[in-house]
């Protein structure tokens, strides 16, 4: 499926000499011209940075159900198209391989829409490896893209675990740039990032990482100093703690995360003037040990 006309009838033209492609023209995020079909591949490349306010309200009244984590910011649509494809993958074979620039990544603070989807595709544990590519791939624009490769049934050895490969460095210089693009991936390089894939054994270029590695908190807190009597001796100030291990206040202290969080443990050894959720009430807290 194809918005942009000229786009959509190379591809049509390209079609006509594959007996079993099927090419439909539209909006992807409104209009899903293939409902009630899943697949076992998904191969993407959607648009960076596009706006899509002007179909808000389609996208908000949307009733497919492939939205179910929530909207970004209307500046970006790249996380409602990596949400679209989770949608359309079988549940028990279904892989996309979905190519984005480093905003989907980190943009958004905690508790926003884009912090909410990374969270839900985290907790779902749909990501199966993020691979750096090399600059100046594409004829218009020489930013960094990363492969996103999502797996709606990790094997079992893949649970919770991510494969982060860098792969900025594998790449063929052109012997006449065409447009932004210099540089472009040949086939024995190629071959190397699939094996990585496949086998990663970590290296320079390879490391695997638990999902919870990529879970990151924000919180709040109120510091206050106390004397030997446990009296506070000055006002307290708020402090802005951003970690991405979660912060261990206390078993009542609440907190939002950016990328969700689990397995709480404390950064460093302080004094918090915190408010418990339930009764709504101030208390002093010491905390001295730290593990």
């Amino acid at each position: 499926q194809e918005l942009n006309g000229p786009l959509y009838c190379l591809a049509k033209i390209e079609s006509s000499f594959r007996a079993s492609s099927h090419i439909e023209q539209g909006n992807t995020l409104v209009t899903d011209k293939f409902p009630g079909i899943t697949f076992d591949v998904g191969v993407a490349n959607p648009p960076y940075g596009v706006a899509w306010g002007d179909v808000k309200r389609d996208i908000e009244n949307d009733k497919t159900g492939r939205y179910v984590a929530g909207v970004p910011s209307t500046s970006d649509g790249q996380l409602l198209f990596v949400q679209h494809m989770i949608h359309k993958l079988n549940p028990e074979t279904g892989v996309a391989f979905i190519v984005l620039n480093g905003s989907p990544l980190f943009s958004g603070d905690a508790g926003s829409g884009e912090s909410n989807i990374r969270k839900w595709i985290l907790d779902n544990d749909y990501l199966e490896a993020l691979i750096q590519m090399p600059t100046n791939e594409f004829f218009n624009t020489g930013i960094t893209t990363y492969l996103w490769c999502i797996n709606r049934a990790k094997p079992a050895h893949r649970k919770d675990k991510i494969i982060c490969i860098n792969a900025e460095s594998l790449f063929t210089k052109l012997k006449k740039n065409k447009g932004s693009k210099s540089r472009e991936i040949s086939q024995e390089q190629a071959a190397q990032i699939v094996s990585w894939f496949e086998n990663p054994v970590e290296s320079e270029y390879v490391k695997v990482k638990s999902k919870y590695d990529f879970y990151f908190n924000k919180q709040s807190v109120l510091v206050a100093e106390l004397d030997e009597n446990g009296q506070r001796v000055q006002e307290s100030f708020e402090l802005t703690l951003s970690t991405t291990m979660p912060v261990l206040l206390g078993s009542e202290v609440h907190y939002e995360a950016l990328w969700g969080a689990k397995n709480p443990q404390p950064v460093s050894p302080a004094i918090y003037l915190y408010e418990t959720p339930e009764e709504k009430i101030k208390t002093v807290k010491k905390i001295s040990a730290f593990t």
